[in-house]
């Protein structure tokens, strides 16, 4: 016969309640509760609850299938002692909060408020927890944290050819806490524990047992074992033949490689590490509470304890099981409560108590071909982690408007960065007004009016650089750029511009003029926009040393060249030359001839 044992309820529990087929495929854990704040406990004042109920244990199509439908905060304003009326959360929703959470309450003018969020979907349940130090052992209420009830309620069982209901498995309450050295677990049932129900009276043959077995997983969704190794605490007294299982907390594992001789098979793999405390019972309780050492846990693989986030998932259900001949064993789940979360930590804060934020600002530019754009960022700092309940940009570029800010980075303390980015598209601004708006909860704080002026950026690009003439030249001979020679000048920068033209450092031996004459050579230079050269240039082309403007008539135009694409941001250059009467150098000869650019201001 196959050994199934505790491990089989095991497995029946995390199909049912963790949604898994077998250890290896995890399609359904809880939500993971983060970045939980709150904004300053102002005297008769509110007080803003954010959290981000973030789906990181599950495959990337879970959020869809497994929204979260209700999130909410616990308060205590008497140290845990008693709580008081949920208070319920809603989504924020936009950029940077599609998974936050929050909520408000109005405070007392003094005292302490400790606080803690749970969440809920259709399948799972996460929740942070209060310390149940001093230990209170049955669990009290006060000093723990709802994990549900049990949703399957299939309560009557066909077995052995008969049918039993049997109410008593009905899981009307779970609930989970913690202390330093112990986790605490309390159910509550319809009617009091029975380990089994028998009847022998038609021995040997209308013979027969059912095992009921009541099941909590501890699994450590942060370990890089929690695939394959996960542990439980079992309530039962079951005989299988040859098993014999009693109440205690188990570990079961697959082993890791099969082809070097392991077993991977879990049910094959267990290990029972100790009994179990109870408060009563559980033999005819319907109340009853356990507890067991963390060591037990972290000594055999669990993981280290408190992990990164002090959460574990668990959850409770009812099975029954019975021999099938020698060889197989039917199960039934009787009740299962919804796969649960339980993260071992609280919040507080205190009213009337409160550290200012502080805020950096800063100011960038960038531009491209047609647009501007201008970034900018402030860093919000709060040593308390207050979240901040206004995040405002205020610009003044003539008219003042006001921007709200997000930001991906929910933990406040250590700095977070807000940042807001704006284009301008074919038009310049250069000067702009800023100041960054920010409230705790407790009074705006502002980095005050900035100034800020956009850099002028002159940016042109040539379609080439040079003009080649590759003919041996005349004296007296004119020389005219062809249609394929014009050069392409285009604005890429961020303001209008001007152009202008001068020839610098002469060739040797030939001397700049207006006219030809000894070693002397005439230069032209024309902007327009044709796709051909002009047809005679005139003495407003002329180019010298001394640089000359595209104005007016002079060079042909030149004015006012856009930095937009849609407008006209490219003019063509065209040029020629005049080769002197005569010269005494001969040979390859270059001319150098300088573009400028100058901003198109009043």
């Amino acid at each position: 016969m196959k050994i199934f044992g505790p491990v089989l309820i095991a497995i029946i529990l995390i199909s049912t309640s963790f949604a898994q087929l077998d250890l290896g495929v995890s399609l359904a854990f809880p939500r993971e509760i983060t970045d939980v704040c709150n904004s300053a406990g102002v005297v008769s004042g509110q007080t803003w609850f954010n959290t981000d109920l973030i789906d990181t244990l599950n495959d990337d199509t879970s959020t869809t299938i497994f929204p979260v439908s209700s999130a909410s905060v616990h308060t205590s304003i008497n140290g845990g002692n008693t709580w008081l009326s949920l208070i319920g959360m809603s989504n924020i929703g936009g950029t940077y909060y599609e998974d936050t959470w929050e909520a408000n309450r109005t405070n007392a003018a003094t005292g302490a408020v400790e606080y803690y969020i749970s969440c809920e979907t259709d399948s799972t349940l996460a929740t942070e927890c209060p310390d149940n130090s001093p230990t209170s052992f049955p669990l009290a209420d006060n000093k723990s944290a709802d994990l549900g009830a049990g949703d399957v309620n299939n309560l009557t069982i066909d077995h052995h050819g008969r049918t039993d209901t049997w109410n008593t498995y009905d899981i009307q309450s779970f609930r989970g806490g913690y202390d330093s050295d112990e986790f605490f677990f309390r159910v509550t049932l319809a009617g009091g524990w029975d380990d089994n129900h028998q009847d022998h009276s038609g021995w040997p043959w209308n013979w027969w047992d059912v095992w009921h077995i009541l099941a909590i997983p501890i699994l450590n969704n942060e370990s890089e074992f929690r695939d394959s190794l996960f542990f439980a605490a079992l309530i039962c007294d079951i005989n299988l033949l040859v098993i014999d299982l009693d109440d205690g907390l188990y570990k079961f594992w697959k082993e890791a490689d099969p082809s070097a001789g392991g077993d991977d098979d879990p049910m094959n793999n267990y290990q029972r590490l100790g009994d179990l405390d109870f408060s009563s019972g559980p033999d005819g309780s319907n109340d009853f509470s356990i507890r067991f050492p963390i060591s037990w846990l972290t000594d055999n693989g669990f993981g280290s304890w408190p992990n990164a986030t002090d959460g574990f998932g668990t959850g409770c259900a009812t099975v029954s099981v019975w021999l099938v001949g020698l060889d197989s064993v039917a199960f039934h789940i009787t009740d299962a409560t919804k796969a649960a979360g339980l993260y071992c930590h609280t919040h507080q804060y205190t009213i009337g108590t409160n550290s200012a934020p502080t805020l950096v600002d800063a100011v960038s530019h960038s531009i491209n071909r047609d647009t501007t754009w201008v970034d900018f960022s402030c860093t919000y700092t709060d040593t308390d982690n207050n979240l901040p309940t206004t995040a405002q940009l205020e610009i003044d570029d003539g008219s003042r408007t006001l921007y709200n800010l997000g930001t991906p980075d929910h933990v406040y303390d250590d700095g977070s960065l807000f940042e807001r980015s704006f284009t301008f598209r074919c038009a310049y601004e250069d000067t702009f007004r800023y100041q960054f708006l920010f409230n705790d909860g407790a009074g705006v704080v502002s980095t005050g009016w900035v100034d800020y002026l956009v850099p002028q950026d002159i940016h042109l690009i040539l379609s080439t650089a040079d003009w080649t003439i590759a003919d041996t030249l005349s004296p007296m001979e004119p020389v005219v750029m062809g249609s394929a020679d014009g050069i392409q000048i285009s604005n890429i920068g961020n303001v209008t511009v001007d152009l202008g033209l001068a020839v610098s450092v002469p060739f040797p031996g030939w001397i700049l003029s207006d006219h030809i004459n000894w070693d002397t050579t005439t230069v032209y230079g024309h902007f327009n926009d044709e796709a051909d050269p002009p047809v005679t240039f005139d003495a407003d082309d002329i180019i010298t040393e001394a640089l000359t403007w595209a104005e007016g008539s002079l060079l042909g135009g030149g004015e006012h060249l856009s930095f937009c694409v849609d407008g006209a941001n490219s003019e063509k250059l065209w040029m020629k030359f005049v080769v002197p009467r005569y010269y005494a150098d001969f040979g390859d000869q270059t001319m150098t001839v300088q573009l400028w650019a100058r901003t198109d201001l009043p």
